[in-house]
């Protein structure tokens, strides 16, 4: 940590400029001590690792739950500096008692809103990360958490790999629906942005993704989302590539957990490599599944659509279909915590709004649809090819 009481009770941080024989000498004169748990800390003066204190080993400080590394250390101390160049009130490691939580940055921007600023280096359990974010909003902070960059695993211009440790930081900005994830890297000093990812599979996402240095964008415009999304004008091409992968590993190397839907398949004479088009449709809000597109819309089709030709369907009878599927495991939901105002349901809404105008569905009114087409199986790996081509130039219209 970078900030520690003198013994008169005074905050004294590192992050002001000071000599290391200054320092030194502050080291073997005075004694320092934890803001928290008022227990003594001592000045770490290193030359592998940024100036900090430090607990002695077997603190029980309430707020020493993540030992820093010096990655961590420089980010912080760079993004406190990028944060007050932008204009905004800002203090580092500032506790608060009333909800036990101290974050890396406490930020007031102009309008008078307290955001709580996380830079993410180690792995933290989904329960700890329910529970400061829950502390959080209870306060009226709103948190802002940045991953360190080394976990950004970037397999192309427009395509990367996210864990769901990774999902679970997306954002909303005030500005757009479409999720975010940020990542500093204090060793290049940049900010990469990944916007609007839509998933091919569990792993594999395709994204805006946006690289700047601190020097040329402010953390307002991040948290606001002001940049100009990049075209994704390569999109149908990884599109087709991700889906001929997916049509051949899925066939030839089935997973236990697809057993159900591999069952259900043959009892409607579809081989598992000859999916419809229509499961599989990359759609902007399907984050919200952790079963790849073709999982969760098939089982919509298979559940839904096959079976009432000519009829019609509710949304709420689609969406109570899927919560089956989902409660017995056979289809995923991605845990979002910081994602407030939407919720699985609209990808599955977005995804009859696609078959709409695909003309297999027909709005009746805002819930009621009437299928309208039935569904077409390929019936030989180039038909199913050509389907694909076919769904892509349908969408861009």
């Amino acid at each position: 940590m970078f900030v520690a009481l003198n013994k008169n009770g005074s905050y004294f941080s590192l992050l002001e400029e000071r000599s290391l024989d200054e320092l030194r000498e502050m080291r073997s004169s005075q004694t320092f001590f934890c803001p928290i748990c008022r227990q003594t800390v001592s000045l770490k003066l290193g030359e592998k690792k940024s100036y900090h204190f430090s607990h002695v080993k077997g603190s029980d400080c309430l707020a020493n739950f993540e030992a820093e590394s010096d990655y961590h250390l420089k980010g912080k101390k760079q993004l406190y500096e990028w944060v007050k160049s932008s204009g905004n009130e800002v203090k580092v490691e500032a506790y608060m008692k009333e909800i036990h939580q101290r974050p890396d940055l406490l930020m007031r921007n102009k309008n008078g809103q307290l955001i709580a600023i996380e830079f993410q280096c180690s792995q933290i359990s989904m329960d700890t990360f329910m529970k400061r974010n829950e502390s959080y909003r209870n306060a009226s902070i709103t948190p802002i958490w940045i991953l360190g960059g080394n976990w950004l695993k970037q397999t192309s211009e427009h395509t990367l790999k996210l864990t769901p440790f990774q999902w679970m930081f997306s954002h909303h900005s005030s500005r757009q629906r479409d999720p975010s994830i940020y990542y500093f890297c204090p060793r290049k000093r940049k900010i990469s942005i990944v916007h609007s990812p839509i998933p091919f599979n569990s792993s594999n996402v395709f994204a805006s993704i946006i690289h700047s240095t601190t020097q040329h964008i402010t953390i307002n415009q991040v948290i606001q989302n002001q940049f100009s999304p990049l075209m994704r004008k390569d999109f149908g091409e990884v599109w087709l590539n991700q889906r001929s992968k997916w049509r051949m590993n899925f066939s030839m190397y089935p997973q236990k957990k697809h057993k159900r839907l591999l069952t259900a398949l043959y009892e409607h004479s579809i081989f598992p490599s000859l999916l419809p088009v229509e499961a599989g449709i990359p759609t902007t809000s399907s984050y919200w599944f952790h079963s790849p597109p073709t999982i969760w819309q098939m089982w919509i089709l298979l559940d839904s659509i096959l079976p009432n030709v000519n009829q019609t369907i509710s949304f709420q009878h689609v969406f109570q279909r899927v919560k089956e599927r989902v409660k017995k495991k056979q289809i995923e939901i991605r845990k979002l915590p910081l994602l407030t105002e939407t919720h699985y349901s609209f990808a599955i809404m977005e995804y009859l709004h696609v078959l709409c105008k695909l003309l297999i569905l027909k709005k009746v009114n805002k819930t009621t649809f009437k299928i309208i087409s039935s569904i077409t199986i390929p019936r030989n790996e180039e038909e199913a090819m050509k389907h694909d081509y076919s769904l892509l130039e349908k969408l861009n219209e």
